[in-house]
């Protein structure tokens, strides 16, 4: 036997049509169809204002909206943001607080999600996760500061971490060493 396709509006008629026709109570009826009272209620109210019409589904949307920003603000949040790319909600609403004090002023993550809406920010770049290294010296044995790889800085982190033994510098490096020093106590 295949599916009966069932229609939400036909099932909400169903139920109303119960309702006038039936001697059961409207709490029975509203169980025996899975519903609430408080649902039936709001059904028989629709379809005594609208009709048929009125049973159609619904999207669940506030009819006012109270703390809805003006549209005259947000064009003075608009403006001053033109006039200062680089301020950000908070420092806007100070400059608004301080050089029109007569209004109130919408909160500054409220002035944020306004300039964001209406394109005055753009979203942060994100930053390249590196992975965590087991090894916390191994970029600097790989990539030595100065000098090539292989160099005596990466010599220098291999010796603490005991991979390999230090050099002693040689006697050309003492000389070189010494040899700025010896010229300055001759001058």
């Amino acid at each position: 036997m295949p599916w009966k396709e069932i229609c939400s509006m036909d099932e909400r008629m169903s139920v109303l049509t119960q309702v006038n026709d039936s001697e059961e109570s409207f709490a029975a009826l509203c169980r025996r169809f899975g519903i609430s009272r408080k649902t039936g209620y709001k059904w028989v109210e629709r379809y005594e204002g609208a009709g048929p019409a009125g049973l159609s589904d619904r999207r669940p949307r506030a009819i006012s909206h109270p703390a809805r920003v003006p549209e005259s603000q947000i064009d003075e949040l608009v403006c001053v943001r033109r006039d200062h790319p680089f301020w950000g909600p908070k420092k806007i609403l100070t400059w608004l607080e301080e050089h029109r004090p007569e209004k109130t002023w919408p909160a500054a993550s409220t002035i944020g999600d306004t300039l964001k809406s209406r394109g005055y920010i753009r979203p942060r770049r994100r930053r390249l996760r590196v992975p965590m290294s087991l090894d916390p010296l191994a970029a600097a044995l790989a990539w030595p500061r100065r000098g090539t790889p292989g160099g005596p800085a990466s010599r220098r982190y291999a010796a603490a971490r005991g991979s390999i033994r230090a050099r002693r510098p040689t006697r050309m490096r003492e000389r070189a060493l010494l040899a700025p020093q010896s010229r300055c106590r001759i001058a």
